[in-house]
């Protein structure tokens, strides 16, 4: 861990267990732009180097509070000038060990950069700016202001304006984040369900995406990787596999898709096997903001035993209590041990089977079930599911399957045609798309198509790959339309 000393500005390497014995102060803020603060590279050369950038009055401010505590503290660790950011390695290792960084440290230090300390604390205006900086919004400061035993509040002038304990209230009605994790008495993680931690961080942002993953895995007390690049859906995803490893709590499955993803409704063939096709997902998240209504989760020990569940290979088996969707169907109620505090019932959330043979399901996209009685009939099963769905083949290799041809034309619109085609496996997906796009464009359009390039989309659920083509085709003997078509094949049966 490299320190910077409060009173050379000078940085100094140290080895772990000699950290533990170390009084140091650490800084909580909210970064400038990059070209603004004073970075490690800043700190290799004279300090008349950096001294006029605008972060340097963070790192002095720092340090002259730390020597002014009743026992002056001589180490002080700043993130912006502390870490060389060039190094993958080191970069990565510290971003793992930051929530024990923060708690290790003898005083923490939040300087809120839109607080003015000329504005008395007891004003209404005050308690507006406080609660609107931009210092609540960020996703690095959740585990800055959680993880300390203590943490001082400072205004951008440097002004004492009071504690996190002090102000536990208005942080939060502002954060969402319940209060007893802020007065300092309970700092257990443990102590909050999975879902109350997701939730505090629903509305956090960040400048790179995939931090949103990796500033949480403090806050919930795993390791893994980090690395740049992936798309923050992707780490996400890392995220919660690991979390999974860790804990039996089962609110992490207590979310709510994106109001665009949620699925109204579906129909059901006489058999109970719906015809409809339903959008379907795995179990986990794919952000935090899919946690926001659920900050009143709790986890409680509801059955005889506990159930645990794990995750190998991208796929969750899990073993709780189903409660079959009258009329029978493939849709059950997976129910939780969880609740919403102050509420009866359960929660839970609408799964579906993906194979009449099989225990192997996928969530519907629909919000969280609510209330749900506890000694209603169930039956306790041990189920997979897939963080990627992918809807089972169960035809032979030459047989057929009935597919429904979905074409999105910028021009003509949205239009559906059925069609019976070949789908063993003997049979590449590309053909078979490819074949229903000819077959399409030549119904819908009139005339051959002229392929301006083709580009292959993954969809989530029940859809198999989609084609997009930009093709010419006559309307009229004296015009050419320049179309863009989007073309997805759904299983009907």
């Amino acid at each position: 861990m490299r320190l910077l000393n409060t009173q050379t500005l000078l940085l100094q390497g140290f080895p772990e267990n000699e950290v533990k014995r170390l009084p140091y102060g650490i800084l909580s803020h909210t970064w400038l732009p990059r070209k603004k603060e004073v970075t490690f590279e800043d700190m290799q050369m004279d300090q008349e180097h950096y001294r006029n950038k605008l972060g340097y009055g963070k790192i002095k401010g720092c340090c002259e509070q730390a020597r002014a505590e009743s026992t002056p503290i001589d180490w002080v660790w700043i993130d912006t000038c502390c870490i060389d950011q060039k190094k993958e390695a080191e970069l990565g290792q510290a971003i793992r060990s930051m929530w024990r960084w923060y708690a290790d440290a003898a005083f923490c230090y939040a300087l809120l950069a839109d607080v003015s300390g000329k504005t008395p604390i007891d004003s209404p205006s005050f308690d507006e700016t406080f609660k609107n900086d931009k210092y609540f919004t960020r996703a690095w400061t959740l585990q800055e202001l959680l993880a300390p035993k203590e943490v001082v509040m400072f205004s951008k002038d440097w002004d004492r304006i009071g504690t996190r304990a002090g102000f536990r209230k208005i942080i939060s009605a502002a954060t969402r984040i319940d209060p007893k994790a802020l007065d300092g008495i309970d700092t257990s993680r443990s102590s909050f369900s999975i879902a109350q931690r997701m939730c505090w961080a629903a509305d956090r942002n960040c400048s790179i995406p995939e931090d949103i993953a990796y500033c949480l895995m403090g806050i919930f007390d795993v390791s893994m990787p980090v690395l740049y690049g992936e798309n923050p859906e992707k780490a996400f995803l890392r995220l919660q596999e690991e979390i999974v490893k860790q804990t039996n709590d089962e609110s992490l499955l207590a979310w709510d898709p994106d109001p665009d993803h949620i699925e109204s409704g579906a129909e059901t063939s006489g058999s109970g096997y719906t015809t409809s096709p339903l959008r379907l997902t795995g179990p986990l998240a794919s952000h935090p903001r899919q946690f926001r209504n659920s900050g009143n989760i709790k986890t409680f020990n509801i059955w005889d035993q506990a159930f645990p569940y794990s995750m190998h290979s991208g796929v969750m088996e899990i073993r709780l209590p189903l409660v079959p969707v009258l009329p029978p169907s493939d849709l059950f109620i997976l129910m939780f041990n969880c609740a919403r505090e102050g509420k009866e019932g359960l929660v839970g959330i609408r799964i579906k089977k993906l194979h009449p043979a099989a225990e192997k399901y996928a969530r519907v996209m629909e919000p969280i079930i609510e209330g749900i009685e506890g000694d209603q009939p169930k039956e306790t099963r041990t189920i997979s599911m897939s963080k990627v769905v992918v809807l089972p083949d169960t035809s032979r290799s030459h047989s057929s399957r009935i597919v429904r041809v979905m074409v999105k034309s910028h021009y003509y619109g949205l239009e559906f045609f059925d069609r019976k085609l070949a789908s063993g496996r003997s049979r590449a997906k590309e053909a078979l798309v490819g074949s229903c796009l000819e077959t399409v464009l030549k119904q819908m359009l009139g005339g051959t198509e002229k392929s301006r390039g083709v580009e292959t989309h993954q969809y989530p659920g029940v859809y198999e790959p989609a084609i997009q083509k930009r093709v010419r085709a006559p309307l009229f003997k004296r015009q050419v339309l320049r179309d863009f078509i989007s073309l997805r094949l759904i299983w009907l049966a």
